[in-house]
């Protein structure tokens, strides 16, 4: 991955450079995804019936999906 940087126009902020130059790389080669989990400090928690309702215990997890960006769950 570090070489597709290194050798394209990806690096220089031109989206459509990147897209051109991905003809020539095997898919295989490339990463699926990046991961990145914080450490999460044990704090309070809801009550097992809120619990059960979110799908978490911990308010710092339940992050429901609205279908709109985040806004106006």
């Amino acid at each position: 991955m570090e070489n597709f940087h290194r050798n394209t126009s990806c690096s220089t902020g031109n989206p459509g450079g990147c897209r051109q130059n991905m003809g020539n790389m095997a898919l295989d080669t490339l990463s699926l995804a990046m991961g990145y989990v914080p450490m999460q400090q044990f704090g309070r928690t809801f009550d097992l019936r809120t619990g059960l309702q979110a799908g978490t215990i911990f308010p710092d997890l339940h992050k429901p999906f609205c279908g709109k960006g985040g806004a106006g769950c």
